[in-house]
């Protein structure tokens, strides 16, 4: 196979620009949030915002959002697995683990599953438990901007040839075609 494509979303848009990307997918998204469903609860009794269960839900969407990008690989009985890696940053990054290739098809599924899912299943909770609003539209707010990233990184699997296998690992992804002869 040839390398068709490389690239590293980190380096190619830098931190500060993916990190205010984020920013405002995130804005856009509790503006969405509270045009659908705060703004259409008036009668409702909210519940209070308690801090611990914020700073929970902090810790758990995250997490989440990377096991559900393992999902659509274990569902086709692909391998893929996530690390912990503990830095001397506050919050310890969390990686998922491709080994081999996989389709281009595969490899969009993927990218959007965390951002569509969790999404959805925020949304149908909204809608069945309106007096919990404000603690989910704070997880679907980091949901939808920690998505932002895999996003940025759909342009770039779109743009690749219908055939082709995408190799990703911690710095870099690949696009791979097959050579033809």
């Amino acid at each position: 196979m040839n390398c068709w494509k490389s690239f590293n979303i980190s380096k190619q848009y830098g931190s500060i620009r993916l990190s205010l990307i984020s920013l405002m997918g995130t804005i856009f998204f509790l503006i969405i949030f509270s045009l659908l469903f705060v703004n259409n609860h008036h009668e409702i009794a909210f519940s209070p915002m308690n801090l611990i269960i914020l700073i929970m839900m902090l810790f758990i969407v995250w997490p989440l959002h990377k096991i559900c990008h393992c999902i659509p690989l274990w569902l086709v009985g692909k391998r893929a697995s996530l690390s912990i890696e503990r830095s001397n940053k506050p919050i310890p990054i969390i990686y998922t683990n491709i080994p081999g290739t996989t389709s281009k098809r595969l490899a969009i599924i993927m990218s959007v599953f965390p951002g569509v899912v969790i999404t959805a299943v925020i949304f149908v909770a909204a809608s069945q438990f309106p007096s919990m609003l404000y603690y989910l539209s704070f997880a679907g707010a980091l949901n939808f901007g920690i998505s932002m990233k895999d996003f940025v990184y759909l342009t770039h699997l779109a743009k690749a040839p219908t055939h082709a296998y995408i190799e990703d690992d911690r710095d870099d992804c690949r696009i791979l075609i097959k050579q033809t002869l």
